[in-house]
């Protein structure tokens, strides 16, 4: 049996409404990690292993990962996701690179289109993700 004061508090908070709310989002999200961000993906693998680097892609419903490799050695990993903001669900990108000659990892994230609170994710654009990552690799991997 539930805990009379965890019925008050999911009550006050509204957390039965919440979870639907965040669940309503799931299936235009795998929709969009499925037919734009992994098509992005492997079009970024095909232009890194021109330069020499080979790539891995991980993907779920609910995020898409890109790991870039030099040899054995990750240079960087850039991952989208969801995330419920009071605006509404928005895709970011977590992406983790080596600082300090590589002797440690940092993780930053980078929402698309900061600026713009109506930004959905139906709107975000296979160019705009392999333009995103670009940037973040140039910026952050040292080139050899």
């Amino acid at each position: 049996m539930r805990a009379a004061w965890r019925k008050q508090l999911d009550d006050f908070f509204g957390e039965a409404g919440r979870v639907k709310q965040g669940a309503a989002h799931i299936a235009p999200f795998t929709e969009f990690i499925s037919k734009t961000v992994v098509p992005a993906f492997e079009d970024v693998r095909e232009a890194m292993a021109h330069h020499g680097r080979e790539s891995t892609i991980r993907s779920s419903d609910v995020s898409a990962a890109i790991l870039i490799y030099n040899g054995s050695d990750e240079e960087m990993s850039y991952r989208i996701q969801g995330r419920m903001f009071p605006s509404g669900f928005r895709p970011y990108a977590e992406v983790r690179f080596r600082e300090r000659k590589g002797l440690r990892y940092v993780t930053i994230e980078s929402l698309f289109r900061a600026g713009d609170a109506t930004c959905r994710v139906g709107d975000i654009t296979k160019d705009e993700i392999i333009q995103d990552f670009l940037e973040h690799y140039m910026r952050r991997v040292k080139r050899e």
